[in-house]
């Protein structure tokens, strides 16, 4: 009788819903991946969205099933890792080809169908807010500034990395050609502007013309920010 009742109980258990423990995985997932495509798009404000990625990994652990919860972490590492490091050294298409390579490997790997629903779904979401980001920038770039004098090394530099980033919609103005009390005159050379916003460059205390001297490297991250 004892044998027959445990495999009353066991049959029983076999037949408890799932519903709940798939529902949790899916939100994970979506989790993830809405992160991962925030940080295609490049938002630094959506920094907080990555962390919650990373933390709903708890709801897979929860679960039996720790393949799924390893590869979440995984993800959600990758992608605060490509949002920090590559993003700040210039390296964008790096950022998304690793977040992107996250997803391709739980694809192939995953036996739930909803996680490669949610693989794939986030792969798509990491391409279309890259171009989405690529033609925003390319209306952003008309609202770009640059103040520069003729006699500063670094001008022609900056110059180089803004065309290699195709950075190519500016206004130019020539310091040497402007008015001793023209607000754009307290500007050292070369000084990047977005919205009135300092990018690149710095003000200074009098009317003198003077140049800044910035690495090849700090321009070309300051620069990144605007892609």
């Amino acid at each position: 009788m004892d044998a027959a009742r445990h495999r009353d109980e066991n049959c029983c258990e076999s037949e408890k819903p799932k519903s709940t423990g798939s529902a949790l995985k899916i939100v994970s997932l979506v989790s993830a991946a809405s992160a991962a495509g925030l940080a295609g798009i490049g938002c630094l404000g959506c920094i907080p969205l990555v962390g919650a990625a990373i933390a709903s990994t708890a709801l897979a652990a929860v679960l039996d099933d720790h393949l799924a919860a390893l590869q979440l972490t995984l993800i959600g590492l990758s992608v605060a890792f490509s949002l920090f490091y590559f993003r700040k050294r210039g390296w964008p298409k790096l950022q998304i080809a690793l977040a992107a390579f996250a997803y391709l490997i739980l694809a192939i790997n995953s036996t739930y169908l909803e996680n490669r629903i949610c693989a794939a779904l986030g792969i798509a979401t990491l391409v279309v807010s890259h171009v989405v980001r690529r033609k925003t920038s390319s209306k952003d770039d008309s609202k770009l500034i640059l103040l520069f004098f003729k006699g500063c090394p670094n001008v022609p530099v900056l110059k180089s990395l803004m065309s290699e980033m195709k950075i190519t919609n500016f206004q130019e103005i020539d310091l040497e050609t402007l008015a001793t009390d023209d607000p754009f005159g307290s500007f050292s050379s070369p000084t990047l502007l977005a919205d009135g916003n300092i990018i690149l460059g710095s003000k200074t205390s009098n009317s003198a013309l003077s140049c800044s001297y910035t690495s090849k490297e700090e321009m070309r991250t300051a620069l990144t920010g605007l892609l």
